[in-house]
C-alpha cells in the first residue's frame, strides 16, 4: 500500500471516530419525529410478547416502503436497550453516509482519484444532516444507500443486462428504505446514463433506464394508491414561504448555530459554479462532471424554490438540500498550483477540520439534550403504563426558539413526540402514531378500545403566543385539554409549569411524575353524581348534559362531554334520585338537565330545566371527592 493511501485511510478512520464520538456525548439526541419511529419499531418487535397490550389496539401492516430505519434499528432493539440500539443505528447511518460520499467522489474521476482524496473527506461535514435531527431516519438511510448506487454507476456505468439488473435491484432496495430517495437517485442515474450514450443509442438508453427504475417507480405508485391523506395528518395544501427561506436555509445543510451551514453552502455553490464556469470557458471538463454540475444546480434550485409542504407531505424543499450538497461538494477540486508539500498536508488539514466539526456537533447534541432534559427526565423513573396515554403539548420546543429563523434545527419541535419514548420504557399505548399509508407505516389502530380522538382545537391553541400572553385564554385552553384526557388512562403534559399542572390536578388527575416542566398523571376523577328531585321522572323523559366550566371559552358554545338520558327506573333515595355523571369529572362543571316536553332531544322553549339554571338551561357547580353531588333544584318536579 502506498504511503499516501495509508495516510488517507488512517485519516478517514480518525474522522470516523470523531464523528461517532460526537453522537455518543449524550445518551439520547432529541429529534423531532425520531420517537415515532422508535416506538413503531418497538411495537413490531414486541407485538406478540406474552401479555402484550398491542394486539388489542394495533395491527401490524405489510409495510414495504419507508423501512430503512426499522431494518437497522429493529434487530438491534430486539437485543439491546433502545437508547443503545438507537446510538448504534445513528452511528452506522452517519459512517455509511460519510464513506458513501467518499466513494462517489473517488468514482467521479477514477483516473485522478488519488488527487481527490481530501475532497472525499468532506462527507464528514454533512454526515449529520438536517433530516437526521428532524427524525427522518428512513430518508437519511435511503439517501445513503443512493450514494453507493451513484458510486457504482459512476465507477462502472451499466453496459450489460446483468449490471442493469443490479441497478434495478439497488434502486428497489433503496425504495424499500425510502421510496422518494430512490426516485431522486433514479432520476440522477437516468440522466447520467442517457447523456453518456451515443447520439444514436439514446432512445435505447432511455428504455434501459426506465426498466432499471421501473421497480422503484412501481413502489412509488403503490404508496400513492394506499395513501390515506386524511389519516396521514400532513399539510393539506402546497405552501412555499419563499420570503422566510433565506433566514433558515444554511441550517438545512448543516444544523446548529454558527457558520458551519454557510461554509458548506459556500463550498456547494463553489463546486457547482467553478465547474460550470470552466465549461463556459471551454476548458477541459469531463462530461460526467458537467452533468453532475447541472444536476446539482437543479437540486439546489429545488431547495430554494420548491414548496415547503405539498398535500399529505410536509417539509419537501429542505430534503433536496442533502443530495444537492453531495453533488456540489463532490465537484470541488484540489488546486493544481499547490506545492507538493501543501498537497501532502491537505488530508491531515481536512481531518483536523472534520474533528473541529465534530466538536461543534457534540456541542449541538449537548445543547439539545440539555434543552429537553426536563421533558426526558422521567424516562428512568419507576413508572408503568398499561392503557392509552394522551400527550398534552404546551411547549414542544424544549425551550428553543419556535421561530424557524432562530432555531438551531428549523421546523423541529424536539419534545413534541417525546411522550412516545416513555411508552417504550414504561409500556402503555400511544394515542397517535404515523399511520397514513400501510405501505410506508408499520402500525395501524384497530378495534374500539382506543378512546375517540380528542378535540384538536385546544391543542392548536396551546403553545401559541396568544396562549402564553392571555391568562384567561390559557385557563380555557387548559380546561379543554383536561377534558380531552379524561377518557384516557393518563396524560403527559410537556412544557408546562406549576400553575398549569394545578389545573389538571383540580380536574381529577393524580401525578405519577412531575418536575418543573413535565407532568405525567393518571386520571382518577371524582365520584360525581347528579341529584334530581324525587318524582322528577314521573312524566316527561329527562336527559342531562355536562362539560367542564371555565370563565373563558375557546368555542362559541360550551363543549358537552356527555349527553345522557336518565333511566326512568332509576332508584330514588330520601334526598332524591342519584344519577352518576359519566367520566367522573372534577372541579367546576356546567350542567343542563332537560325535561323534554316536546320530545326533540334538544333544549327548546317548551322544555323545563332546573330552577337554579340560567336562561340557557345551564347551571354551574363544583365537584370534588369530598362533595361529589350536584343538586338540580326542584325544576323537575311534577
Amino acid at each position: 500500500m502506498k504511503r499516501d493511501t495509508a495516510l488517507w485511510l488512517v485519516c478517514m478512520l480518525v474522522a470516523s471516530v470523531g464523528l461517532v464520538a460526537s453522537l455518543w456525548v449524550v445518551p439520547y439526541i432529541p429529534t423531532a419525529d425520531g420517537p415515532q419511529h422508535v416506538l413503531s419499531a418497538h411495537i413490531e418487535n414486541h407485538f406478540s410478547d406474552a401479555g402484550s397490550p398491542y394486539p388489542d389496539y394495533y395491527r401490524v401492516l405489510p409495510q414495504y416502503a419507508g423501512k430503512g430505519f426499522s431494518l437497522v434499528f429493529g434487530p438491534l432493539e430486539s437485543m439491546l436497550p433502545w437508547r443503545l440500539a438507537l446510538r448504534l443505528t445513528l452511528s452506522l447511518m452517519a459512517l455509511a453516509f460519510a464513506w458513501g460520499f467518499a466513494l462517489v467522489v473517488l468514482a467521479l474521476d477514477g483516473a485522478r482519484a488519488e488527487k481527490r482524496r481530501p475532497i472525499a473527506m468532506l462527507g464528514f461535514l454533512i454526515a449529520l444532516p438536517w433530516a437526521l435531527y428532524m427524525g427522518f431516519f428512513a430518508f437519511v438511510i435511503g439517501t445513503t444507500l443512493g450514494l453507493y448506487t451513484l458510486a457504482f454507476v459512476l465507477h462502472r456505468p451499466p453496459a450489460t443486462a446483468a449490471r442493469h439488473a443490479l441497478l434495478a435491484f439497488l434502486l428497489l432496495l433503496q425504495g424499500v428504505c425510502h421510496v422518494f430517495t430512490a426516485i431522486l437517485t433514479g432520476a440522477v442515474v437516468a440522466v447520467l446514463l442517457v447523456a453518456d450514450a451515443p447520439a444514436g443509442a439514446r432512445l435505447r438508453a432511455v428504455g434501459r433506464a426506465a426498466l432499471a427504475s421501473a421497480p422503484a417507480i412501481g413502489l412509488l405508485g403503490l404508496t400513492f394508491l394506499e395513501r390515506n391523506m386524511h389519516a396521514s395528518q400532513h399539510q393539506p395544501h402546497a405552501e412555499w414561504e419563499l420570503g422566510a427561506r433565506a433566514s433558515e436555509l444554511s441550517r438545512w445543510f448543516v444544523p446548529g448555530a454558527g457558520f458551519g451551514g454557510w461554509l458548506v453552502m459556500g463550498l456547494v455553490v463553489g463546486g457547482l459554479a467553478t465547474t460550470l464556469l470552466r465549461v463556459r470557458r471551454k476548458e477541459a471538463v469531463p462530461a460526467t462532471e458537467q452533468r453532475v454540475a447541472w444536476l446539482g444546480l437543479a437540486l439546489l434550485l429545488l431547495t430554494l424554490l420548491a414548496p415547503i409542504h405539498v398535500p399529505s407531505w410536509q417539509l419537501m424543499a429542505p430534503r433536496f438540500a442533502l443530495l444537492a450538497a453531495v453533488l456540489g461538494l463532490a465537484l470541488l477540486r484540489v488546486p493544481e498550483r499547490l506545492s507538493p508539500r501543501a498537497k501532502t498536508a491537505l488530508v491531515p488539514t481536512v481531518t483536523a477540520l472534520c474533528l473541529g466539526w465534530d466538536l461543534a456537533s457534540a456541542k449541538l447534541h449537548r445543547d439539545l439534550a440539555t434543552g429537553c432534559g426536563q421533558a426526558l427526565a422521567g424516562l428512568d423513573a419507576p413508572l408503568h403504563f398499561e392503557g392509552p396515554r394522551l400527550p398534552v403539548i404546551l411547549d414542544g420546543f424544549c425551550g428553543a426558539p419556535p421561530e424557524h429563523a432562530e432555531s438551531p434545527v428549523p421546523w423541529a419541535a424536539m419534545a413534541f413526540n417525546s411522550n412516545l419514548l416513555y411508552l417504550v420504557d414504561h409500556g402503555g399505548v400511544a394515542a397517535k402514531l404515523f399511520n397514513g399509508a400501510p405501505s410506508i407505516h408499520a402500525i395501524a389502530f384497530r378495534g374500539s378500545r382506543m378512546p375517540p380522538p380528542p378535540d384538536p382545537r385546544a391543542q392548536s391553541f396551546a403553545g401559541t403566543h396568544w396562549d402564553a400572553q392571555d391568562p384567561k385564554l390559557r385557563e380555557g385552553v387548559l380546561t379543554e385539554l383536561a377534558a380531552n384526557g379524561m377518557p384516557f388512562e393518563g396524560i403527559q403534559v410537556v412544557g408546562g409549569g406549576a400553575a398549569d399542572f394545578a389545573v389538571f390536578t383540580r380536574r381529577g388527575y393524580v401525578p405519577e411524575y412531575q418536575n418543573a416542566s413535565l407532568l405525567i398523571a393518571r386520571y382518577e376523577g371524582c365520584p360525581a353524581e347528579l341529584v334530581l328531585p324525587a318524582g322528577a321522572l314521573d312524566r316527561e323523559s329527562v336527559y342531562f348534559e355536562y362539560g367542564l366550566f371555565s370563565r373563558y371559552m375557546i368555542t362559541d358554545e360550551p363543549r358537552a362531554l356527555a349527553k345522557t338520558a336518565v333511566d326512568r327506573h332509576s332508584p330514588s333515595r330520601e334526598d332524591g334520585i342519584h344519577v352518576p355523571l359519566p367520566g367522573r369529572p372534577c372541579g367546576d362543571v356546567w350542567l343542563r338537565v332537560v325535561w323534554d316536553t316536546e320530545g326533540s332531544s334538544s333544549f327548546s322553549p317548551g322544555d323545563r330545566a332546573c330552577a337554579n339554571a340560567g336562561p340557557d338551561g345551564r347551571f354551574v357547580a363544583t365537584v370534588s371527592a369530598a362533595h361529589p353531588a350536584v343538586a338540580c333544584m326542584s325544576g323537575g318536579g311534577p
